[in-house]
């Protein structure tokens, strides 16, 4: 059903985070996938991503709960896409 293409979530629970991280929380999510890790530039991990997948994303998510919205989750999410070929080395940016 989905055309030859693989999602995959890795979902967070978040704590509570003081002003000052919640301040910073929108730009943490922006920049994360753009930058460089296990010892590659951002560079290399750009050309890493393109190469192997359809785009990788993160986010923050707040959830009210189902009995009371004044009650509120918040979770860090990091959602990617694939097309299914590169299904092995795709798995390695998502576990990295």
């Amino acid at each position: 059903g989905t055309n030859g293409l693989i999602y995959q979530q890795v979902v967070i629970h978040l704590p509570e985070l003081d002003n000052d991280l919640l301040d910073v929380l929108p730009y943490y999510t922006y920049c994360l996938t753009e930058l460089g890790c296990a010892g590659n530039d951002y560079l290399a991990v750009q050309d890493w991503q393109s190469r192997v997948s359809g785009g990788i994303h993160a986010y923050a998510s707040t959830r009210g709960q189902i009995d009371n919205v004044q009650s509120v989750s918040c979770y860090f999410v990091l959602f990617a896409k694939a097309v299914a070929r590169n299904h092995a080395e795709f798995n390695k940016i998502c576990v990295k």
